[in-house]
């Protein structure tokens, strides 16, 4: 992120105006065009204040946001870690507590993991060097839960609502086990919504190992996933 903290560590920063003038241009364009547009990954105060204003405008818009930049600021890069080098890159506190928000009160529609695996030599280099992307989606509930229900910004039904119902309904997904009805297909999610665990690289199931959330105490563990209507293997073993 552009910053003083790109300045100190002397890497170019990435501006969060890059960002925000393509949203700005495409909620204009969705409005001339009557366009149906969906801005993916979310990460700056002036992005999400850009497409809370399309939307009172009545542009056919929607958003997400990555686990990350609601829960990860630049201040991670400061050991130059290519772990933590992600496209958009981790921005200040105040975008992050702004990303929080606009998913609180709906201005983002969803999140989405941004899940991207790299073997360990694109990520074991300089950070210049290293790949963009992290690993999330063994962690994008629990990372979730922590910042957003935790927290009390959310609840578990809005969880629900913004990584489930609401991509489903964006990806056309109807009828695929969305809703938890008699004779529907069933995929399930079973969540120890109690339960707060320390992730750890062991425990992974992806083969790739580019996760930042090692170490960290998260809320939320998931317990067994039934994939139409079949138990599925979580961790190498079923769980229940």
């Amino acid at each position: 992120n552009e910053s003083y903290l790109a300045e100190e560590l002397g890497l170019k920063g990435w501006p969060t105006v890059a960002e925000e003038m393509i949203i700005a241009r495409d909620i204009l364009l969705s409005l001339y065009l009557d366009a149906r547009i969906h801005v993916c990954h979310l990460s700056s105060a002036r992005a999400v204040e850009l497409v809370r204003w399309g939307k009172s405008q009545g542009a056919r818009i929607s958003a997400e946001a990555t686990p990350h930049h609601l829960f990860l600021t630049q201040e991670e890069v400061r050991g130059r870690d290519p772990l933590f080098k992600v496209n958009p890159p981790l921005r200040s506190q105040k975008d992050v507590e702004a990303v929080q928000a606009g998913l609180a009160d709906g201005t983002i529609d969803l999140v989405g993991t941004d899940h991207a695996p790299h073997p360990r030599r694109l990520k074991d280099c300089d950070f210049e060097c290293g790949a963009f992307g992290m690993i999330g989606l063994e962690t994008a509930l629990a990372v979730v839960a922590t910042t957003m229900v935790q927290s009390g910004k959310m609840t578990w039904r809005d969880l629900a609502r913004v990584m489930s119902v609401t991509p489903a309904r964006i990806g056309k997904a109807a009828g695929q086990g969305v809703e938890i009805t008699p004779g529907s297909v069933a995929n399930l999610c079973f969540v120890s919504a109690d339960t707060a665990c320390q992730v750890r690289r062991e425990t992974q199931v992806s083969r790739s190992d580019n996760t930042p959330f090692v170490g960290k105490e998260l809320l939320g563990q998931v317990r067994h996933t039934i994939y139409r209507g079949k138990p599925t293997v979580l961790a190498g073993q079923l769980q229940f």
